[in-house]
Protein backbone atom coordinates (compact mmCIF):
# COMPACT_ATOMS: atom_id res chain seq x y z
CA UNK A 1 0.00 0.00 0.00
CA UNK A 2 1.24 3.45 -0.90
CA UNK A 3 2.25 5.32 2.31
CA UNK A 4 1.89 8.83 0.94
CA UNK A 5 -1.02 11.10 1.83
CA UNK A 6 -2.99 11.85 -1.33
CA UNK A 7 -4.82 15.14 -1.69
CA UNK A 8 -7.89 13.36 -3.09
CA UNK A 9 -8.97 9.74 -3.37
CA UNK A 10 -11.98 8.68 -5.44
CA UNK A 11 -13.61 5.54 -4.06
CA UNK A 12 -15.70 3.65 -6.61
CA UNK A 13 -14.49 4.26 -10.15
CA UNK A 14 -17.50 3.21 -12.17
CA UNK A 15 -19.33 5.47 -14.61
CA UNK A 16 -19.50 8.49 -12.29
CA UNK A 17 -16.37 7.79 -10.27
CA UNK A 18 -14.12 7.46 -13.31
CA UNK A 19 -15.33 10.85 -14.56
CA UNK A 20 -14.71 12.38 -11.12
CA UNK A 21 -11.22 10.85 -11.08
CA UNK A 22 -10.38 12.26 -14.51
CA UNK A 23 -11.66 15.73 -13.60
CA UNK A 24 -9.70 15.80 -10.35
CA UNK A 25 -6.50 14.70 -12.06
CA UNK A 26 -6.98 17.49 -14.59
CA UNK A 27 -7.38 20.04 -11.78
CA UNK A 28 -4.90 18.72 -9.18
CA UNK A 29 -2.44 16.55 -11.09
CA UNK A 30 -1.64 12.84 -11.21
CA UNK A 31 0.61 13.04 -8.14
CA UNK A 32 -2.22 14.29 -5.93
CA UNK A 33 -5.18 12.11 -6.98
CA UNK A 34 -5.77 8.37 -6.84
CA UNK A 35 -8.71 6.02 -7.27
CA UNK A 36 -9.95 2.88 -5.52
CA UNK A 37 -12.12 0.11 -6.93
CA UNK A 38 -12.80 -3.55 -6.14
CA UNK A 39 -13.18 -4.51 -9.80
CA UNK A 40 -9.85 -5.79 -11.22
CA UNK A 41 -10.85 -4.82 -14.77
CA UNK A 42 -11.57 -1.24 -13.67
CA UNK A 43 -8.28 -0.97 -11.78
CA UNK A 44 -6.33 -2.40 -14.72
CA UNK A 45 -8.06 -0.13 -17.25
CA UNK A 46 -7.52 3.08 -15.27
CA UNK A 47 -3.91 2.25 -14.43
CA UNK A 48 -3.34 1.48 -18.10
CA UNK A 49 -4.73 4.95 -18.91
CA UNK A 50 -2.18 6.59 -16.62
CA UNK A 51 -4.24 6.97 -13.44
CA UNK A 52 -3.12 5.61 -10.07
CA UNK A 53 -5.75 3.16 -8.84
CA UNK A 54 -5.72 0.79 -5.87
CA UNK A 55 -7.83 -2.04 -4.49
CA UNK A 56 -7.50 -0.79 -0.90
CA UNK A 57 -8.12 2.69 0.50
CA UNK A 58 -4.93 4.72 1.05
CA UNK A 59 -4.42 7.73 3.31
CA UNK A 60 -5.88 10.93 1.85
CA UNK A 61 -6.94 14.38 2.94
CA UNK A 62 -10.17 14.21 0.93
CA UNK A 63 -12.20 11.14 0.02
CA UNK A 64 -14.84 11.30 -2.72
CA UNK A 65 -17.21 8.34 -2.50
CA UNK A 66 -18.87 7.33 -5.77
CA UNK A 67 -19.97 3.78 -4.99
CA UNK A 68 -23.33 2.51 -6.20
CA UNK A 69 -25.40 1.72 -3.07
CA UNK A 70 -25.93 3.21 0.37
CA UNK A 71 -24.69 -0.06 1.86
CA UNK A 72 -21.41 0.22 -0.03
CA UNK A 73 -21.00 3.84 1.10
CA UNK A 74 -21.37 2.81 4.75
CA UNK A 75 -18.79 0.04 4.25
CA UNK A 76 -16.38 2.65 2.93
CA UNK A 77 -16.93 4.67 6.12
CA UNK A 78 -15.98 1.62 8.16
CA UNK A 79 -12.73 1.39 6.22
CA UNK A 80 -11.96 5.11 6.43
CA UNK A 81 -12.63 5.00 10.15
CA UNK A 82 -9.49 2.91 10.58
CA UNK A 83 -7.38 5.52 8.78
CA UNK A 84 -6.24 9.05 9.53
CA UNK A 85 -5.13 11.45 6.84
CA UNK A 86 -2.41 12.58 9.22
CA UNK A 87 -1.66 12.49 12.92
CA UNK A 88 -3.97 15.36 13.87
CA UNK A 89 -6.70 15.83 11.25
CA UNK A 90 -9.59 13.67 10.11
CA UNK A 91 -10.17 13.63 6.35
CA UNK A 92 -13.06 15.30 4.58
CA UNK A 93 -15.51 12.84 3.05
CA UNK A 94 -17.61 13.87 0.06
CA UNK A 95 -20.50 11.57 -0.85
CA UNK A 96 -21.29 11.87 -4.56
CA UNK A 97 -23.38 8.71 -4.45
CA UNK A 98 -27.16 8.76 -4.19
CA UNK A 99 -27.78 8.04 -0.51
CA UNK A 100 -30.75 6.64 1.38
CA UNK A 101 -32.12 9.56 3.48
CA UNK A 102 -33.06 7.16 6.26
CA UNK A 103 -29.40 6.15 6.73
CA UNK A 104 -27.83 9.56 7.42
CA UNK A 105 -27.72 8.80 11.15
CA UNK A 106 -25.79 5.58 10.43
CA UNK A 107 -22.67 7.65 9.76
CA UNK A 108 -20.98 7.67 13.14
CA UNK A 109 -19.15 10.44 14.97
CA UNK A 110 -16.50 11.79 14.42
CA UNK A 111 -16.62 11.11 10.64
CA UNK A 112 -20.19 12.45 10.56
CA UNK A 113 -18.67 15.84 11.41
CA UNK A 114 -16.37 15.63 8.38
CA UNK A 115 -18.98 14.50 5.87
CA UNK A 116 -20.34 16.56 2.98
CA UNK A 117 -23.20 15.21 0.90
CA UNK A 118 -22.39 16.35 -2.62
CA UNK A 119 -24.74 14.39 -4.93
CA UNK A 120 -23.43 14.11 -8.46
CA UNK A 121 -24.90 15.85 -11.47
CA UNK A 122 -23.52 14.68 -14.76
CA UNK A 123 -24.80 14.04 -18.26
CA UNK A 124 -22.92 11.72 -20.59
CA UNK A 125 -21.70 13.36 -23.81
CA UNK A 126 -22.78 16.76 -22.49
CA UNK A 127 -19.68 18.81 -21.61
CA UNK A 128 -21.81 21.73 -20.42
CA UNK A 129 -23.11 19.50 -17.64
CA UNK A 130 -19.89 17.91 -16.44
CA UNK A 131 -18.82 17.08 -12.91
CA UNK A 132 -17.54 20.43 -11.65
CA UNK A 133 -18.70 23.03 -14.19
CA UNK A 134 -22.38 23.31 -13.25
CA UNK A 135 -24.54 24.20 -10.26
CA UNK A 136 -24.26 21.66 -7.45
CA UNK A 137 -25.89 21.06 -4.07
CA UNK A 138 -23.74 20.41 -1.01
CA UNK A 139 -24.97 19.62 2.47
CA UNK A 140 -23.38 19.18 5.87
CA UNK A 141 -24.36 19.71 9.50
CA UNK A 142 -20.85 20.80 10.45
CA UNK A 143 -19.58 24.37 10.04
CA UNK A 144 -16.07 22.98 10.45
CA UNK A 145 -16.56 20.60 7.53
CA UNK A 146 -18.15 23.28 5.34
CA UNK A 147 -15.26 25.69 5.81
CA UNK A 148 -12.66 23.06 4.91
CA UNK A 149 -14.79 21.78 2.03
CA UNK A 150 -14.94 25.23 0.45
CA UNK A 151 -11.15 25.46 0.63
CA UNK A 152 -10.80 22.14 -1.20
CA UNK A 153 -13.58 22.70 -3.73
CA UNK A 154 -12.20 26.12 -4.65
CA UNK A 155 -9.25 24.26 -6.19
CA UNK A 156 -11.46 22.36 -8.62
CA UNK A 157 -14.53 24.51 -9.34
CA UNK A 158 -16.21 27.88 -8.96
CA UNK A 159 -17.61 27.63 -5.42
CA UNK A 160 -20.27 30.21 -6.32
CA UNK A 161 -21.96 27.38 -8.22
CA UNK A 162 -22.55 25.49 -4.97
CA UNK A 163 -25.87 25.73 -3.14
CA UNK A 164 -25.14 24.96 0.53
CA UNK A 165 -27.73 23.35 2.78
CA UNK A 166 -28.01 20.72 5.53
CA UNK A 167 -27.31 17.01 5.12
CA UNK A 168 -30.93 15.85 4.88
CA UNK A 169 -31.88 18.43 2.26
CA UNK A 170 -28.83 17.66 0.13
CA UNK A 171 -29.53 13.93 0.21
CA UNK A 172 -33.22 14.42 -0.56
CA UNK A 173 -32.52 16.89 -3.37
CA UNK A 174 -30.93 14.14 -5.46
CA UNK A 175 -33.74 11.69 -4.79
CA UNK A 176 -36.46 14.28 -5.45
CA UNK A 177 -34.94 15.74 -8.63
CA UNK A 178 -34.58 12.27 -10.16
CA UNK A 179 -38.08 11.34 -9.02
CA UNK A 180 -39.43 14.49 -10.65
CA UNK A 181 -37.57 13.66 -13.85
CA UNK A 182 -38.95 10.12 -13.79
CA UNK A 183 -42.47 11.48 -13.31
CA UNK A 184 -42.12 13.73 -16.36
CA UNK A 185 -41.25 10.71 -18.48
CA UNK A 186 -43.98 8.52 -16.96
CA UNK A 187 -46.58 11.23 -17.65
CA UNK A 188 -45.41 11.29 -21.27
CA UNK A 189 -45.77 7.51 -21.41
CA UNK A 190 -49.33 7.73 -20.13
CA UNK A 191 -50.14 10.47 -22.65
CA UNK A 192 -48.78 8.22 -25.38
CA UNK A 193 -51.01 5.38 -24.17
CA UNK A 194 -54.01 7.72 -24.14
CA UNK A 195 -53.30 8.88 -27.69
CA UNK A 196 -52.74 5.37 -29.04
CA UNK A 197 -55.13 4.36 -31.85
CA UNK A 198 -56.61 7.87 -31.89
CA UNK A 199 -53.90 10.36 -32.87
CA UNK A 200 -50.14 10.45 -33.39
CA UNK A 201 -48.66 11.16 -29.95
CA UNK A 202 -45.41 12.56 -31.35
CA UNK A 203 -47.26 15.15 -33.44
CA UNK A 204 -49.36 16.15 -30.42
CA UNK A 205 -46.23 16.36 -28.24
CA UNK A 206 -44.43 18.62 -30.69
CA UNK A 207 -47.48 20.84 -31.05
CA UNK A 208 -47.89 21.20 -27.29
CA UNK A 209 -44.21 21.95 -26.81
CA UNK A 210 -44.51 25.14 -28.87
CA UNK A 211 -46.03 26.73 -25.73
CA UNK A 212 -43.37 28.50 -23.65
CA UNK A 213 -44.13 26.69 -20.38
CA UNK A 214 -44.81 23.19 -21.73
CA UNK A 215 -42.17 20.52 -22.26
CA UNK A 216 -43.62 17.05 -22.70
CA UNK A 217 -40.85 14.45 -22.69
CA UNK A 218 -40.39 11.75 -25.30
CA UNK A 219 -41.98 8.39 -24.50
CA UNK A 220 -39.51 5.65 -25.37
CA UNK A 221 -39.02 2.25 -23.74
CA UNK A 222 -39.81 3.22 -20.14
CA UNK A 223 -37.94 4.66 -17.19
CA UNK A 224 -35.03 2.24 -16.99
CA UNK A 225 -31.25 2.32 -16.54
CA UNK A 226 -29.90 2.96 -13.03
CA UNK A 227 -30.54 6.29 -11.38
CA UNK A 228 -34.17 7.19 -12.06
CA UNK A 229 -35.83 3.88 -11.04
CA UNK A 230 -33.58 3.59 -7.97
CA UNK A 231 -34.33 7.11 -6.78
CA UNK A 232 -38.07 6.77 -7.44
CA UNK A 233 -38.00 3.65 -5.27
CA UNK A 234 -36.06 5.50 -2.53
CA UNK A 235 -38.58 8.35 -2.67
CA UNK A 236 -41.50 5.96 -2.22
CA UNK A 237 -39.82 4.27 0.73
CA UNK A 238 -38.99 7.57 2.43
CA UNK A 239 -42.36 9.24 1.76
CA UNK A 240 -44.39 6.13 2.46
CA UNK A 241 -47.78 7.85 2.65
CA UNK A 242 -47.72 9.27 -0.88
CA UNK A 243 -50.04 7.88 -3.54
CA UNK A 244 -49.22 9.45 -6.89
CA UNK A 245 -45.53 8.51 -7.00
CA UNK A 246 -46.25 4.91 -6.01
CA UNK A 247 -48.88 4.79 -8.74
CA UNK A 248 -46.34 6.19 -11.20
CA UNK A 249 -43.89 3.42 -10.30
CA UNK A 250 -46.58 0.81 -11.03
CA UNK A 251 -47.55 2.49 -14.31
CA UNK A 252 -43.93 2.56 -15.43
CA UNK A 253 -43.52 -1.17 -14.76
CA UNK A 254 -46.70 -1.87 -16.71
CA UNK A 255 -45.53 0.35 -19.59
CA UNK A 256 -42.18 -1.45 -19.78
CA UNK A 257 -43.88 -4.86 -19.80
CA UNK A 258 -46.22 -3.81 -22.62
CA UNK A 259 -43.39 -2.15 -24.57
CA UNK A 260 -41.11 -5.17 -24.28
CA UNK A 261 -43.90 -7.53 -25.35
CA UNK A 262 -44.41 -5.71 -28.66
Amino acid sequence: MDKKIWEACVIGCGQIGSEVLKELVTKLGTDEVCGVDVNPDTVYRLNHQGFTTFYNIPHANNYIICTWTTESVLKVFDSIGTLKANEFNLPLIFIESTFDPMCISDIEFPLSQRTIFFPHRWMENDPEHGIYNQKRVAGTDSTWAKEDAIKFLSKIMDVNLIHWTNSQTAVLSKVVENTYRAMEIIIAQELKNACEDLVDFEQVRQACNTKWNIKIMEARDGVKKKCLPKDLDLFNKYFDNNIIFKLAEMLNKKYIEEYDSK
